[in-house]
């Protein structure tokens, strides 16, 4: 069983996969995603009992991958395991600006964490071992506006 389960479009975000398992890997952490072999024959089965046993299910969503017919059967399984509180983290990293909110998958991603194609690599995979690891995630201090003092 891996930790994380990496879902992308193998020929577009294949490099960026691999980059990000190699990282998270060489901290502890286990991963798992489909070869682009794999892709070329009937992986469904496979891929749905991975999903139903990692720990955190990382989606690498760019245009190519909202247009796989993969991508939402993929996204719509992790997303029933988030509303069965089973434990199970959702993350969605957008590898382009591709426009998710009208399409079929954005429904699922409603659960997820979402992070930009500008989030650095490093931070994407230190958040993913806070949340193997069981830590909180550093999050910044939100800033409130000052208010005057009231009359007592």
């Amino acid at each position: 069983m891996a930790d994380v389960l990496i879902s992308y479009h193998p020929d577009s975000t294949g490099e960026t996969v691999r980059r990000i398992a190699a990282a998270l890997e060489a901290n502890g952490i286990s991963c798992w995603y489909a070869a682009k072999e794999l892709y070329d024959k009937d992986c469904v089965g496979e891929i749905a009992r991975e999903i139903r046993k990692c720990r955190v299910f990382l989606l690498a969503l760019n245009q190519d991958a909202l247009k796989s017919r993969y991508m939402e059967s993929e996204a719509a399984l992790a997303y029933r395991r988030v509303m069965n509180r089973e434990r199970l983290t959702f993350l969605c990293f957008l590898t382009d600006n591709c426009d998710w909110k009208d399409s079929p998958i954005a429904s699922y991603l409603n659960r997820a964490q979402i992070m930009d194609g500008d989030f650095p690599v490093a931070e994407l995979c230190d958040r993913i071992a806070r949340i193997v690891r069981g830590k909180p995630i550093r999050r910044p201090a939100e800033r409130t506006a000052s208010r005057p003092a009231e009359n007592l």
